[in-house]
């Protein structure tokens, strides 16, 4: 076998222990590259984005490793993302959030803070957003709204605070949204009744206020809708 040839390497649940070669950014034509559920530790060596441009999945789920999450700069045919459950620290890096190839992003169960880059509501055809169980910050923004192919949304239990933009209601391909365990406020907006494919809601432990729309009961597809803990009237 030709090293520079592999196209696929997939490693799930090996027990493979350490840190991720350098020697794999040799394999440059590899699209898929999955080492889910192992033990890897340490930091993604640049040099495996660097000189492996046809990269379509990368998924490093369910590891040990650390440090920031690179920029991912060259891959420009990146459909799916998977680096949750790690340790990674840091913002949530701006130069992946102009692969307009991505369609899958999960970064969901890592260590990450800051705010949401505002280059992320330009990701218009991405499908499957998670970045749940971190440390991130400030404000869901309007521009959420350009996000109009958005199947999935789930970013609970971080510190976000302020209102669920109006824009959201634009999101009508959306079949899940989880908001809660956050600091977020204000109304629970009646328009959620145009997410008529939404499934699942959660807003459980925020600060929202107000009564709770009767619009919601409109949306027949809603199998699990949770309002707890928070401070509505009435």
């Amino acid at each position: 076998v030709v090293l520079s040839q592999i196209n696929t390497l997939i490693f799930p649940n090996d027990g493979v222990q350490g840190t991720i070669p350098s020697e794999y950014s040799n394999l440059t034509a590899l699209k898929v590259f999955v080492m889910n559920d192992n033990r890897l530790t340490g930091t993604f060596p640049a040099s495996l984005i660097e000189n492996t441009p046809l990269m379509s999945t990368l998924g490093f789920s369910s590891n040990s490793l650390r440090g920031e999450i690179p920029q991912f700069a060259t891959l420009e045919n990146l459909v799916i993302l998977r680096l949750d459950g790690n340790q990674f620290t840091g913002m949530i890096p701006t130069e992946i959030l102009s692969q307009e190839s991505l369609r899958v992003m999960e970064l969901f169960d890592n260590n990450l803070s800051g705010m949401i880059p505002s280059a992320i509501y330009d990701m218009t055809r991405l499908q499957h957003l998670d970045i749940r169980n971190n440390y991130l910050s400030g404000t869901i923004s309007n521009e959420i709204g350009n996000m109009t192919d958005l199947v999935s949304f789930r970013a609970s239990t971080n510190r976000f605070n302020g209102t669920v933009p109006d824009t959201i209601q634009d999101l009508t391909n959306l079949s899940s949204l989880s908001l809660h365990r956050n600091q977020l406020d204000g109304l629970i907006l009646p328009k959620l009744k145009n997410l008529v494919l939404l499934s699942i809601l959660e807003l459980h432990d925020n600060s929202f206020t107000g009564t709770i729309p009767s619009e919601l009961a409109e949306l027949t597809r809603l199998n699990v809708l949770t309002l707890a803990e928070n401070k509505f009237e009435g």
